[in-house]
């Protein structure tokens, strides 16, 4: 994660398009103004955190990301909050994400399965 101590907000950044929705909020394509790089900003309602009792969670992810330095974990570049959302800014990756991979190819050849599944585990090895 980046640590500078720069103040960041929304107004910093560019919005692109939405690019998915999970059970805790959007995510978004955004341009950060100042250096014209693309970011997948995750944007999450405290409301809803709040009522789902998932504060505690986000704040795990949040610095789980920031502490990780492993390819095979997304990057966390900047996180802020406003009075009423939490925004992650982390490492946008265009091949998106494992679930539509799964999606839109229904099912993996054994030797692409092995492929993710060595990555996933390289990645909960490094996590532990």
């Amino acid at each position: 994660m980046n640590n500078h101590n720069t103040i960041i907000s929304l107004n910093d950044f560019q919005n692109i398009c939405l690019i998915g929705r999970g059970a805790f909020g959007e995510v978004s394509l955004v341009l950060k103004i100042s250096n014209m790089q693309k970011y997948a900003l995750k944007t999450m309602s405290k409301d809803y955190l709040h009522r789902k009792n998932m504060s505690q969670q986000i704040i795990k992810e949040r610095n789980t990301l920031a502490l990780s330095d492993c390819v095979f974990i997304v990057a966390l570049y900047y996180s802020f909050e406003t009075e009423d959302e939490i925004y992650l800014v982390m490492e946008y990756m265009p091949g998106g994400d494992f679930g539509r991979l799964i999606i839109k190819l229904g099912f993996f050849c054994e030797e692409t399965a092995k492929f993710y599944i060595a990555e996933a585990a390289l990645a909960i090895d490094y996590l532990h």
